[in-house]
């Protein structure tokens, strides 16, 4: 923690750090450097609004950050990417297993007997998960880690499993059938809670330990030790990590291994579960915005530098981009390059002058995490936390929603919607909690909280109820049938995909 704090502070005075509006003379369809104000609208009247891409990733993310959308609706909307790089295939197959994002508190970790590591390296990316892992080992608990690489985590493990990229699907159904066959189903917990269990098994019973070794190059011993381990262990933890959607069948391989916690009953119980996001503090609701369109959701993140190139009706002119790099960042980034490079205009907003600020026609220097006071959500744990201003912005930074206040001056649209000052801000925050919470925002003066009041175990009525209640509620799971989907329709009807994953 010390560590990351001094990385931090140490971005607010680097050197290199952007202190100055950055100008490039003479680009493409730029003349003029006083134009920056005035060339969006151009655009606009020339080639509808939906010419201009405004791309936001993920820096310096707070609850302010939503205020864009105050600007691009004034502006007639605008053409946006959809979806991100880092886990959405996984969330969204959670979502349609279980209903919804949650997971235990990870203090419950500490409860776990066995705990399976899948895809995922928190010795390095999540180094609190890790210590409450080792704790959790020290009081008896064992450790077995999925990775095809061997890393700090994996040599902390009991068992270590290196199946070959991609083959995590065949593993999950193999792993299934060697519990089933051992009698190691909860079969209370499926009869009352699940639907489509039998059509699961029956896909997993051609996954032989035999078939499935030759998948995944792992051997067969080591695969039905996993199963029998992770089985008759009481309770069991599965946490997995975005290593498991970096294939094209992203989706239903996080669905198999997803399902494993409830074939073997360890849904609702303290120290087992499925830990893949806990979006619980995720629970504000969208601050002020004006009556508009938001335009159009077109181009996939991950196809950015395709997308750019091939979209018409009406083609992308220019590009606003805010928060991240995707000159760098994304996947086929030449392609991404070469696409920026064709626009008539690319604003980027960043702390640096990054591969895609040197692109840019303007670069506006953004502030950091420590120079406005916002609201920060958590995808790990269920807290909410107060992100303290602690200085102010150097030289000619300014905050976004200071930039997006001072352009929609210039072109004639309200500016009402961007707080000027810290009190306006947190009005703006208290607008976001709602009238029966808004005391939060002062309770938040004294630390996180977990504004979700679902306590510590995710799903926890499964455990206490003998079976889900007939009326969608927070006795049920959040699926269309209100139970824990083996197979689901909304899978196949929504992506194209088999309901059973496979």
């Amino acid at each position: 923690d010390h560590v990351r704090e001094a990385q931090r502070q140490g971005r607010i005075g680097a050197r290199a750090r952007l202190q100055v509006e950055i100008h490039r003379v003479g680009g493409i369809g730029l003349p003029r450097v006083d134009q920056r104000e005035h060339r969006p609208a151009i655009l606009r009247v020339e080639h509808g609004p939906e010419a201009v891409l405004y791309y936001e990733a993920s820096g310096s993310h707070g609850a302010l950050g939503r205020l864009a959308a105050a600007f691009w609706r004034q502006f007639g909307g605008c053409t946006r990417t959809y979806g991100d790089l880092c886990w959405p295939a996984g969330l969204e197959a959670a979502r349609l297993t279980y209903g919804a994002n949650l997971h235990n508190h990870p203090r419950l970790t500490l409860d776990s007997r066995f705990i399976v590591v899948w895809g995922h390296n928190p010795a390095e990316t999540n180094v609190h998960q890790m210590r409450l892992i080792i704790e959790a080992q020290e009081r008896g608990a064992r450790l077995a880690v999925i990775d095809p690489r061997s890393t700090d985590t994996s040599d902390a493990a009991d068992l270590h499993l290196q199946p070959r990229p991609g083959t995590d699907a065949a593993l999950a159904l193999g792993v299934a059938r060697v519990i089933e066959r051992a009698g190691l189903c909860d079969d209370d917990f499926l009869g009352a809670w699940t639907t489509g269990a039998d059509r699961f098994l029956a896909r997993a019973e051609n996954y032989t330990l035999e078939r499935v070794s030759s998948i995944t190059g792992v051997p067969a011993a080591s695969i039905e030790q996993l199963a029998l381990e992770y089985g008759r262990a009481k309770p069991a933890l599965l946490i997995a990590g975005f290593g498991l959607q970096r294939n094209h069948s992203a989706g239903q391989t996080m669905r198999a291994v997803a399902l494993l916690p409830a074939l073997t009953g360890n849904i609702g119980v303290a120290g087992g579960g499925f830990q893949y996001a806990n979006l619980t503090s995720h629970c504000l609701s969208d601050p002020p915005l004006p009556e508009g369109p938001d335009g159009r959701e077109a181009i996939p993140v991950s196809r950015l530098g395709p997308g750019l190139l091939e979209l018409d009706s009406p083609s992308v002119f220019a590009a606003w981009i805010e928060k991240g790099n995707p000159a760098s960042q994304n996947p086929r980034s030449t392609l991404v390059r070469d696409a920026l490079q064709r626009l008539d205009l690319v604003v980027v907003v960043d702390q640096f002058l990054t591969d895609t600020a040197r692109l840019a026609h303007y670069v506006l220097p953004a502030k950091t995490m420590f120079e406005e006071e916002d609201i920060c959500t958590a995808y790990w744990h269920p807290y909410m936390q107060l992100r303290a201003k602690v200085f102010e912005p150097p030289g000619e930074v300014k905050t976004e929603t200071e930039i997006y206040r001072l352009l929609a001056g210039k072109l004639g649209f309200q500016t009402s919607y961007f707080p000027r000052t810290t009190e306006e801000a947190r009005t703006v925050l208290r607008h976001m909690f709602g009238k029966s919470r808004e005391h939060l925002l002062e309770a938040l003066r004294e630390g996180p909280i977990d504004p979700s009041g679902k306590g510590d175990v995710a799903f926890a009525f499964a455990s206490s109820n003998s079976n889900p209640s007939p009326s969608p509620g927070p006795s049920r799971f959040s699926t269309p049938s209100g139970k824990v989907e083996f197979a689901s329709e909304e899978a196949a009807t929504r992506w194209g995909v088999d309901p059973v994953p496979d």
